[in-house]
């Protein structure tokens, strides 16, 4: 289904016009587009994932799999809705390669012992006037509200902390990052890595240690137009492990407030917080072309 919503031919009248209010128009009705096209390639693909013949009756099976594919599609609906008005006012985004905790439904949503999140792009310390108001401007260091229980649910051990090595790298590496930006409001992005020394026990945030990016800068901006995001992060010489943790931090960008220097501006002072985390390993430089394979 076609999700191309052709803004060009009005773009132009609307430029000359100075009239913003057109232009905001249309990019919602583009938005609502390509959510309405979401759900139709849901729908279908859970069709073909059901039905294998055209039949007059549906079995036992094939009912039961459907039924699953409506509750499937109810969640993803009211996911899409929420999303799309949520994103009117506040920033969302999360780590997709590596696949953060949360996320790792996506790669394969019919098996549900994954846990499935659909509010993964909100690991946003609980929000910022939960983080700032209530806890002090404390985030829990896998993006969850710092008051929730520990482990919290996106740290080790927690609900989506299981362990699970998505990927695996080479000490010394500059390693390709993707991240989705689904609400953007500028700020800046950054990483970081903890090794777990305790495996069974979830992650502290002074653990994490910050990581270059290719360009010798330790954070990257987030300009109003970035929604697919690509960063290239070195990963330390000499550092190997079996299972370590690798963060995505992106501060926002779009809030009033008072700056270093004492003056105030848009971006300055506290600031809307995402965090997603991934299990990662990290081998030796020796073992690269085995890695690679």
């Amino acid at each position: 289904m076609s999700t191309d919503f052709d803004t060009s031919s009005l773009s132009g009248l609307s430029t000359k016009a100075g009239d913003k209010d057109l232009q905001e128009f249309l990019m919602v009705e583009k938005q609502k587009a390509q959510f309405n096209a979401q759900i139709h390639e849901f729908n279908d693909f859970c069709w073909e994932k059901c039905v294998e013949k055209a039949s007059n009756k549906l079995d036992s099976r094939t009912e039961t799999c459907l039924t699953n594919c409506v509750d499937r599609f109810i969640d993803v609906s009211l996911l899409i809705t929420n999303s799309f008005f949520i994103a009117q006012v506040m920033g969302h985004g999360y780590m997709v390669s590596p696949i953060n905790r949360a996320s790792r439904w996506r790669l394969d949503i019919t098996n549900y012992d994954i846990p499935h999140n659909y509010e993964d792009n909100q690991f946003f310390c609980g929000g910022y006037s939960v983080q700032y108001n209530v806890n002090g401007g404390k985030c829990g260091p896998c993006g969850d509200n710092w008051n929730d229980t520990v482990p919290r649910s996106n740290e080790n051990g927690g609900l989506y902390g299981q362990g699970v090595v998505v990927a695996e790298y080479v000490s010394g590496d500059i390693i390709e990052v993707h991240v989705l930006i689904t609400a953007n409001h500028k700020g800046k992005i950054s990483y970081q890595l903890c090794n777990l020394e305790h495996p069974d026990l979830p992650e502290e945030d002074d653990c994490f240690e910050d990581l270059w990016l290719e360009d010798g800068n330790l954070t990257q901006s987030i300009h109003p137009d970035d929604y697919a995001v690509v960063s290239y992060v070195k990963l330390p010489d000499e550092f190997v492990c079996d299972r370590c943790v690798l963060r995505w931090h992106y501060s926002a960008g779009n809030n009033w407030g008072v700056c270093e220097d004492g003056t105030q501006a848009v971006g300055c002072g506290p600031q809307e917080t995402f965090r997603s985390c991934a299990d990662i390993a990290i081998r030796p430089l020796f073992n690269k072309e085995w890695v690679s394979e």
